[in-house]
């Protein structure tokens, strides 16, 4: 029986991207199938992107790794992003890694026309259900960074081949997004029978925009 089969483990990191130092809009995209990721289509996203799990495990400052929840990491250490903070550490490296393959930004990190700062803020795991309905969940376990745009926000691209949509959402409209499970929140520009709002990477990060809203 299906039930009897144990989930498959993924490791994932998320980019809380927040457009500039003001940190009143966040980046969120509908993702898309794609030839090589066919999970989770139409799904109001933080832009993520899987890591192989020796990566995860380095990168992780906790010691449980399954254990389902969502649990503030308060990292202080800050990594760069851009201007060659891919040789500094792995977490930059895996950031750059989703900048350049999920947001089509390699040609601006190469030209050192993009940079942000980072910060890990979030370990969070769960089983996640597959919206294609073949009654299979993934144990899934993720890294949220907080990443802060100083330079080269304006380069994030409308669409990607990861991505149907991205756009700069405004902090309030993504929590209540998030909070009522409507992504037609955010834009009445898409498809109410195609985008979910209910992913673990926008649970993973209610906390955090409800604590900036009451700054």
């Amino acid at each position: 029986m299906l039930d009897d089969i144990a989930p498959e483990h993924h490791t994932v990191i998320s980019a809380a991207i927040f457009r500039d130092l003001h940190k009143q809009e966040i980046l969120l995209g509908v993702r898309k199938a794609t030839p090589l990721v066919q999970r989770f289509p139409g799904v109001l996203s933080t832009p993520t992107m899987g890591l192989p799990s020796r990566l995860f495990k380095i990168l992780d400052e906790t010691t449980d790794t399954e254990r389902p929840g969502v649990y503030p990491v308060g990292s202080q250490e800050l990594v760069q992003v851009g201007r060659g903070g891919y040789l500094a550490s792995e977490a930059a490296y895996a950031l750059e890694s989703l900048f350049a393959r999920k947001l089509g930004l390699a040609a601006p990190l190469a030209a050192g026309r993009l940079y942000a700062q980072a910060r890990l803020i979030i370990k969070s795991c769960d089983d996640v259900a597959d919206p294609l309905g073949t009654q299979r969940a993934n144990r899934t376990s993720m890294l949220t960074y907080e990443v802060v745009m100083e330079d080269g926000s304006e380069q994030v691209p409308d669409e990607t081949e990861s991505y149907s949509t991205l756009m700069w959402v405004p902090i309030e409209l993504a929590h209540r997004a998030i909070t009522t499970r409507d992504a037609l929140v955010v834009s009445d520009r898409l498809n109410p029978f195609e985008v979910c709002a209910s992913g673990l990477c926008l649970r993973s990060i209610a906390g955090v925009l409800a604590d900036s809203l009451r700054r």
